[in-house]
């Protein structure tokens, strides 16, 4: 049975043929230097992205990934010399379907600088998980995995990390062309998971919204690094966030607040898009208390309505949070301050919210 909430929309994002295409194809930085291998005396910032596309046969594809790596230009893959830098080393789980219409940054870092040809991804479990209209699990699935989990990436061409230089990689994994049903001729089926990923070297014009939880550091006049929680204090891992006349700051209870409302210790969601330099914030949003973020959060799901005379449309969630369960109705009020964007942060008009367009929305749940 579904059941209708009223919610208030601090911003949306939205995917639409009309608005956005998908690329499939792999940009290439060109290369700096004379490419020679990576030396400890120069680095360069490398920030990761990871996007998905929608599949219709699982409500959930949880990846669990274990690290990153950039592998070395004429290194061998068997050989104990060969030079394997890792980018990402952290143990998380990522439900890919979760990131149709934004981009999960997984991380920043500094790298000796060199030109790099491979990109491997150690994944240790996918599970593939359908749901019930009242968000219980139907069936859950662990697929088997090529190569124990090992899973390297061949881009078009090599792609170079320049002397000071910030080069942005986006990791977008087609999920549905990815997971393979093998039938067991006992009337059961198994799924393999060989993933099917594009490697896009990103540039300015083309880089897609990001959007980030952390606490914030070094607050300026014009931005602040937003740290990962459990960090003391500032380091290499951090994301700059940098503000302008289009960022819009609000608090937990949606009112639009200044910029200068933001204190070092605060709990922020930022939703922006990540450039060469740091991360331009086109929404903050200041939470009373890191440790209970209230009723704040992503709502995904399909608009069943066009926005109405009073700034409302209704829309129908399809994935669970800690709020509501799939199939949720909600009544979507867009606020003071609320703006839609398309996938690569760009305005568009409320105009474009009609029946059957993909929406996820971040906002304040408000009780019946």
């Amino acid at each position: 049975m579904k059941i209708t909430k009223f919610y208030t929309s601090i911003f949306l994002f939205l995917l639409s043929a009309i608005l956005v295409s998908c690329g499939s194809g792999s940009d290439t930085a060109s290369l700096d230097g004379d490419n020679n291998l990576p030396s400890a005396a120069q680095t360069g910032r490398v920030s990761l992205l990871i996007t998905d596309g929608p599949t219709d046969e699982f409500d959930q594809v949880n990846v669990t990934l274990e690290s990153i790596s950039f592998i070395s230009e004429g290194d061998s893959d068997d050989s104990s010399s060969g030079h394997e830098t890792v980018v990402f080393d952290e143990s998380e789980v990522i439900n890919l379907l979760a990131l149709e219409n934004y981009s999960d940054l997984l991380s920043t870092t500094l790298i000796p600088v060199g030109s790099y040809s491979k990109i491997r991804l150690h994944v240790s479990q996918v599970e593939l998980v359908k749901l019930d209209g009242d968000g219980n699990v139907l069936e859950s699935h662990i697929a088997k995995l090529p190569a124990n989990g090992k899973i390297d990436l061949n881009p078009r061409e090599s792609f170079a990390v320049t002397g000071n230089g910030h080069l942005i990689i986006e990791l977008d994994i087609d999920a549905n062309k990815s997971i393979h049903v093998v039938e067991t001729g006992n009337g059961k089926v198994k799924y393999n998971f060989r993933p099917v990923v594009f490697i896009n070297v990103l540039g300015e014009e083309e880089l897609k919204l990001v959007m980030l939880d952390g606490v914030v550091f070094e607050k300026s006049e014009t931005g602040f690094l937003l740290c990962d929680e459990s960090l003391l204090e500032a380091n290499d891992s951090c994301f700059a966030i940098e503000a302008s006349a289009q960022t819009v700051t609000q608090n937990d209870q949606i009112e639009v607040v200044i910029f200068d409302s933001i204190i070092n210790g605060n709990f922020v969601t930022v939703l922006g898009k990540a450039g060469a330099a740091n991360v331009a914030a086109l929404h903050v949003v200041i939470y009373a208390d890191a440790a209970e973020p209230q009723n704040l959060a992503v709502f995904s799901g399909n608009a069943t309505s066009m926005v109405d005379v009073n700034n409302v449309f209704t829309m129908v969630t399809d994935d669970d949070n800690d709020l509501v369960l799939p199939d949720t109705s909600l009544n979507v009020l867009l606020t003071a301050g609320a703006r839609i964007f398309d996938k690569f942060g760009n305005i568009v008009g409320s105009e474009v919210l009609k029946d059957g367009i993909d929406v996820d929305a971040f906002g304040l749940a408000v009780p019946d």
